[in-house]
């Protein structure tokens, strides 16, 4: 009868320490990968949570430590302490209390180093009783003070304090129950321990899903970041990968050797086989190959060249007036420079290369122009020539 009457009461339990040891993994993970003390605050609260829980509804005493009744008593007293500190370090964190309220962040640290000394007083001092219900007033004066701390961090617009707020409202509302029950102001009810419980289980979840809004958040910050700093590279003229010369420069040198009327040649390179090295090896591989070859496309260049990457796997370079077969010569060393292996991470990555070369010999071509005969010259070259992977614009002209 008794195992009948008390079968809804075991199963919420046991969905409970599941629900919490799942969130707890998921804690853990989030720890391992980015090593914030965000995520290690997160993991305690849920293992001071489940501590917590076991102590107050008896399964520390029967079945973590049935031969050990001072521990049991130690979670009993030090449990709901120790999950209260672990969860204000975790709000004051994802809040960023000492950002928008650093009075509050004070306050907040107060009564963590409270919670901390009243733990071992609880069982050493004079008054032990009176200390637990200190502890139980700390416990919900603190989940006050995470509430105005939300609050004030939703006014700035930091949208994952919105469902911290939920979050540590449901347990305001939950635990105020048990605390004012357990001091005799209300009528105790069987069904308020359920309440309490659920409400700590609902914040954590809640927690969790506020985690995931926070990286979102991070993670659109730090895009616009990347965003922006490849615009002021840009503006310098650099390349923020390769460290060559960007597309904004490139269009700036070469409209200044069309203003000088000086003859110039433009080629355009583009690697063989780049994509299958992203696919198979990952972004980094890719980027370690983009900048070996624009080193070693610049280190071949001579005084006045310029080498820029357009973009993806693509460059283009500003050459300086030389007869046709030195133009092809220096391509051909270019193409092979290319070809060489990269070392990365204990592989030998290699990719091929394709070139297109356009002289500047008309004197109304734009540099837009120039480019698209050197890009046709290019693809021609990497289409139409299997095994000779160089072309010029003008092939009347070309040495082959």
């Amino acid at each position: 009868d008794y195992l009948q009457s008390t079968q809804d009461k075991r199963m919420f339990d046991a969905l409970t320490y599941g629900l919490l040891v799942g969130l707890m993994v998921y804690g853990l993970v989030l720890f391992k990968v980015f090593g914030e003390a965000l995520y290690g605050f997160y993991v305690l609260a849920c293992a001071t949570g489940i501590l917590a829980l076991s102590s107050i509804n008896g399964h520390a005493l029967r079945y973590a430590f049935p031969n050990w009744p001072a521990a049991a008593e130690f979670a009993y007293g030090a449990g709901p302490a120790l999950w209260a500190v672990c969860k204000l370090q975790f709000g004051r964190r994802l809040l960023r209390l000492r950002h928008f309220a650093p009075r509050l962040d004070l306050l907040v640290q107060v009564i963590t180093v409270a919670l901390l000394l009243a733990v071992p007083y609880a069982f050493w001092g004079a008054y032990p009783l009176a200390t637990f219900r200190l502890v139980q007033l700390s416990v919900v004066g603190s989940t006050a003070v995470m509430v105005v701390g939300a609050l004030i961090a939703m006014r700035r617009r930091y949208w994952p304090a919105v469902l911290y707020f939920f979050g540590v409202a449901m347990l305001l509302a939950g635990i105020g129950a048990i605390v004012v029950a357990s001091w005799g102001w209300i009528a105790w009810a069987p069904n308020q321990m359920n309440i309490s419980q659920g409400a700590l289980l609902a914040e954590l979840i809640v927690f969790g899903v506020a985690m995931g809004s926070r990286l979102q958040l991070v993670h659109r910050s730090e895009r616009a970041l990347a965003v922006r700093t490849e615009q002021l590279v840009q503006a310098l003229g650099t390349d923020a990968l390769t460290g060559v010369a960007s597309r904004a420069a490139f269009d700036s040198a070469g409209e200044a050797r069309l203003r000088d009327g000086n003859a110039f040649a433009v080629a355009m390179l583009d690697l063989d086989g780049f994509k299958a090295v992203n696919d198979k090896h990952g972004h980094a591989a890719g980027d370690a190959v983009l900048a070996a070859v624009a080193q070693r496309l610049r280190e071949r260049l001579g005084h006045g060249e310029l080498v820029a990457r357009l973009g993806g796997d693509e460059f283009a370079l500003l050459l300086a007036d030389r007869p046709v077969h030195a133009l092809a010569e220096l391509a051909e060393g270019l193409l092979d420079a290319c070809r060489a292996p990269v070392r990365f991470d204990g592989l030998d990555l290699v990719v091929g290369a394709s070139a297109g070369i356009a002289v500047h010999d008309q004197q109304d071509e734009t540099l837009a122009q120039l480019l698209r005969r050197a890009d046709r010259a290019m693809y021609d070259a990497k289409r139409q020539r299997p095994g000779l992977p160089l072309a010029f614009a003008d092939e009347a002209t070309a040495a082959h």
